[in-house]
């Protein structure tokens, strides 16, 4: 699944809709997943000051949500990408490892295993999200991310804008 860089996921982009089109549940175990520190972090850089002044996700996970889910916000598209980055590589590194040697070719059902596996171990929003990136960022496997996404609703992405 080789492909460009994760922090270049962008406000409106589809891991970004993909977030907004999650249950709230789903939205907060994702933002658990992210964790606080690169919260902060980003608020720092981008002085984007309900998120450098976060301190706990389970009371102020409305704030992350809230940012994350505007259409424009500050910080924009960068600010986006350098959030979800250390997941999304977390994600993509398990993946590449349960793909094994169909890594940089897989075929759907290799996907759909993948997929299935993954969403066991952390959720099928985070897995969502995933297949998210490897179609915005069109990774290799994106044609076949799509396909898994059209015949499988655990799989299920975004339409297209």
């Amino acid at each position: 699944m080789p492909g460009p860089g994760l922090d270049q996921v962008y406000r409106g982009g589809l891991v970004q809709r993909c977030y907004k089109l999650l249950e709230p549940s789903e939205r907060r175990e994702v933002l658990a997943a992210i964790g606080v520190k690169p919260c902060q972090r980003i608020g720092h850089r981008y002085r984007v000051v309900e998120l450098r002044t976060l301190t706990d996700l389970d009371s102020q996970w409305t704030a992350v949500d809230e940012w994350l889910s505007a259409a424009d916000a500050t910080g924009g598209a960068p600010a986006m990408g350098d959030l979800f980055e250390s997941l999304l590589q977390a994600l993509v590194e398990r993946a590449r490892e349960l793909l094994g040697d169909q890594s940089d070719e897989p075929e759907v059902e290799h996907l759909l295993a993948m997929g299935e596996t993954l969403a066991a171990e952390r959720s099928f929003a985070q897995v969502r999200l995933l297949l998210a990136a490897v179609v915005e960022l069109d990774f290799t496997a994106a044609p076949e991310v799509l396909r898994l996404a059209a015949t499988d609703p655990r799989f299920s992405l975004p339409a297209s804008e």
